[in-house]
């Protein structure tokens, strides 16, 4: 790589990470790019050389810090892994991401129906890749025969990523006690013992 060529890929991410740091505590309506531009130590005019727009900045943002990106490290890692493995690594992993990325999700959930269409289409293009990239593995398991012969592994993948999301959202953003007399690692083995017994031979 040349000096100018990771110099761009370094503005690049700072851009990136910046933007990533004031979606989450101002969302995205509350965002500028004057701000992000500032911010980043950088003038607009440099920022709308790398990104010709918020919502393409919003997208990159997306694709880089969601749980997609994570997801595909992991892939190579569980394939020789027995299901109960991979999946409690995968789960942990998928928590874990949600956890990280808080403060943006809570903005999300709450203001995303104010957002424009390109930038809900984004973020519905990312959760589709998710489902998508989980649902290859179920499809890999269930061609080695691993899988009852009637799952869909679509919407397998959404089940179990669905009941993760959902403990996160109540306990996390919610602040709803969920199944309190247990521990989380007890509860996230309890969901992957229930979708393995519904999906497995």
């Amino acid at each position: 790589m040349t000096k100018l060529k990771a110099k761009k890929e370094k503005t690049r991410e700072k851009i990136l990470g910046t933007a990533l740091k004031l979606f989450s505590e101002k969302g995205y309506l509350g965002t500028t790019t004057k701000e992000i531009a500032s911010l980043a130590g950088i003038t607009e005019t440099t920022l709308f050389r790398h990104f010709p727009s918020k919502e393409v900045i919003f997208e990159e943002v997306l694709k880089r810090y969601s749980f997609l990106q994570k997801l595909k490290e992991l892939m190579p890692q569980v394939e020789d892994l027995s299901a109960d493995k991979a999946f409690t690594l995968l789960g942990k992993a998928f928590l874990e991401r949600l956890r990280e990325r808080k403060p943006l999700i809570t903005i999300l959930h709450s203001e995303l129906n104010l957002y424009p269409e390109q930038v809900r289409n984004a973020f519905q293009a990312i959760i589709s890749s998710i489902k998508s990239e989980f649902s290859k593995y179920l499809f890999k398991l269930k061609r080695r025969g691993e899988l009852r012969e009637d799952v869909h592994p679509e919407i397998a993948g959404q089940a179990l990523l669905g009941m993760i999301f959902s403990y996160f959202l109540l306990k996390d953003i919610k602040g709803v006690p969920v199944c309190e007399n247990f521990s989380e690692e007890d509860i996230l083995k309890e969901y992957i013992q229930i979708f393995l017994k519904g999906v497995k031979k």
